[in-house]
């Protein structure tokens, strides 16, 4: 669980520092957010 909200900070500060657009952050956050949710078999 550590590694998964480690990654989703990381992602979080990228778009904060100004190195990732904020577009690009919005899709990757969602596309990470949903490939867990479903890798983690939550929403059956």
């Amino acid at each position: 669980m550590g590694k998964n909200i480690d990654y989703m900070m990381e992602l979080v500060n990228e778009y904060l520092s100004g190195k990732t657009p904020r577009y690009i952050f919005e899709l990757d956050f969602q596309t990470e957010i949903l490939a867990r949710y479903k890798k983690n078999g939550a929403g059956r």
